[in-house]
């Protein structure tokens, strides 16, 4: 700090004179009779040592520190009474107006000059400290920033652990660039495929900003923008803080964010792939089921018609043979009775087929359900 600035206040001009020689070398002072506005004389001069005389003519020394003290103008000021009373009560009232010290007169200037000097040294050491603390909670406040920003990309790693939809994925990171007063656009790339979003209201320049990013390198700044660009993802952050401190921390955060971002791509990628792989696999069996099973049922077809061409060729001939035969009724009703009971049984076997079709048609169903 500079010079250490003092008020002395005495109606007496001897006594103003006396302190101002004494003191004028060592710190800044500034007299007065007491004739001004102890607030106006605060307020242009502000300052720390207030040497205060208690009989001032027209208000007293103790009316003048009552007001320094409901002032607020300096509200750390010290304030040392100096006058040639000295009893007991005297200084009671100086301490109960809000006087810090007492000095009776005649004033002993090599006592004055040694408490001043002491006073400046604390003063001194109170603005270091304050300065340390000012540091300190600088500090604190800046790692409990840094804190509160990685759990914000620890939130981001836990919640996008298990996307598995583009949309999803993008909602996730605007909520995030979001939190640090940013906005952003985003392409992403799959399987040879880019989308872009928003997909609504993203400008044009945007747009070739994302598409010249496919072949760009991976970080480029350029005014109060970030182009962020990996194998699946191209990420263009607008409006980053002003605040260099907080911008270099936010660069770092959005770096670590890409990277984040590219694993949930390959890992959406790879999801896809397998899913169309097994897609084609269910496919396959599909086909090579309808085709097996179908030549399946088109050979029982054709014997079942051969078999219903036998048994009408077999009815026939039984019914013309029975006449040739000499059976009586009672025989002929019991062979024919053997017919048909064959027939039924046929029959029964003839619906072989249709059940047939209507298993594959139920697997091919299931198989639907598996893509």
């Amino acid at each position: 700090m500079g010079q250490m600035k003092i008020l002395s206040v005495d109606d007496n001009p001897q006594n103003l004179k006396l302190i101002q020689l004494a003191l004028e070398e060592q710190f800044e002072v500034l007299s007065n009779d007491g004739s001004e506005s102890i607030e106006s004389l605060l307020e242009q001069f502000k300052p720390d040592v207030l040497l205060l005389d208690i009989m001032l003519g027209n208000i007293s020394g103790y009316d003048v520190c009552r007001q320094v003290r409901k002032s607020n103008i300096c509200p750390n000021i010290i304030v040392i009474f100096v006058s040639s009373l000295s009893s007991f009560d005297d200084k009671m009232t100086a301490y109960a107006a809000g006087g810090d010290d007492y000095i009776c007169k005649p004033i002993d200037l090599q006592v004055l000059e040694q408490k001043l000097i002491s006073i400046e040294k604390r003063l001194e050491q109170q603005k270091d400290l304050e300065q340390q603390y000012e540091s300190a909670s600088k500090v604190a406040y800046s790692s409990m920033q840094q804190s509160s920003e990685l759990g914000q990309l620890l939130a981001f790693f836990t919640d996008t652990a298990n996307v598995s939809r583009l949309d999803e994925l993008f909602n996730a990171i605007v909520q995030f660039v979001n939190g640090f007063g940013s906005h952003c656009v985003v392409e992403f790339r799959l399987d040879e495929r880019s989308v872009q979003y928003p997909t609504e209201g993203l400008v044009t320049l945007e747009s070739e900003i994302l598409e010249l990013g496919r072949n760009a390198k991976r970080m480029i700044s350029f005014s109060n923008n970030l182009l962020l660009n990996s194998k699946h993802c191209s990420l263009l952050i607008k409006k980053l803080p002003q605040d260099e401190e907080l911008l270099g921390r936010v660069r770092d955060h959005y770096a670590i964010l890409s990277g984040i971002v590219e694993s949930r791509l390959m890992l959406i990628e790879s999801k896809l792939h397998q899913e169309h792989e097994r897609a084609k696999a269910v496919s396959h069996i599909s086909t090579a089921l309808d085709s097996g099973l179908g030549a399946i049922k088109e050979e029982l077809r054709a014997q079942e018609n051969q078999a219903q061409l036998m048994m009408q060729r077999l009815e026939s001939s039984m019914s013309l043979g029975l006449v040739s035969l000499g059976l009586s009724e009672d025989q002929e009703e019991a062979l024919m009775g053997i017919v048909e009971e064959t027939r039924e049984r046929f029959d029964s076997m003839v619906g072989v087929s249709i059940k047939i079709d209507n298993e594959i048609r139920q697997i091919d169903r299931l198989l639907g359900n598996l893509t």
